[in-house]
């Protein structure tokens, strides 16, 4: 697949344990484009529709309730968790819905790599929906994330750096 230029090393992650590092293969726009994508233009009307009539701020709550949504299964953070098995949690939750996603701490920091973007092309035209990907780290992890980078903004990931206060992660009264 790689010799057909279908998919490509779209980053390499440094193994916490001894040994070579690992490639994180991803699609390349050639593959993209064999996926059929018309399902975009109905989507851009209904969010330009819906925006027209609620306006930019209705249109945000309802990216962010979706978030909501789509974090009601995730596993609940432990007081005894470190923010590193915070973000293994956080991260196998997301694959498990499809995204393609790592982290790694970096210079003191913790960044998540989201690696592809199931909503691309329509993220182009909507960053809105890209506020929703920050939302749901933002519920499971209880930090505000930082986005640096966007696929829609047409980096090679989404990267988030994830704020912690003495490497642990703060627990809602709710989550205890």
């Amino acid at each position: 697949m790689q010799a057909e230029d279908l998919i490509e090393v779209s980053h390499t992650k440094r193994q916490r344990k001894p040994g070579r590092p690992v490639q994180i293969y991803g699609l390349t726009n050639k593959a993209r484009k064999l996926y059929p994508q018309e399902y975009f233009q109905l989507t851009d009307l209904l969010v330009q529709e819906v925006t027209n009539r609620i306006g930019q701020g209705g249109i945000i709550d309802i990216f962010n309730s979706l978030a909501a949504r789509l974090v009601e299964d995730a596993p609940a953070a432990k007081t005894t968790q470190s923010i590193e098995e915070r973000l293994d949690d956080v991260t196998g939750f997301l694959r498990k819905k499809g995204y393609v996603v790592e982290w790694e701490r970096v210079n003191g920091q913790y960044m998540v790599y989201h690696m592809d973007c199931p909503y691309r092309q329509f993220a182009q035209r909507h960053q809105e929906i890209c506020l929703m990907d920050a939302k749901i780290l933002e519920d499971t992890l209880n930090v505000i994330p930082q986005r640096i980078s966007c696929i829609a903004c047409h980096d090679d990931k989404c990267t988030y750096i994830i704020p912690a206060t003495n490497n642990e992660l703060r627990v809602t009264k709710a989550e205890r």
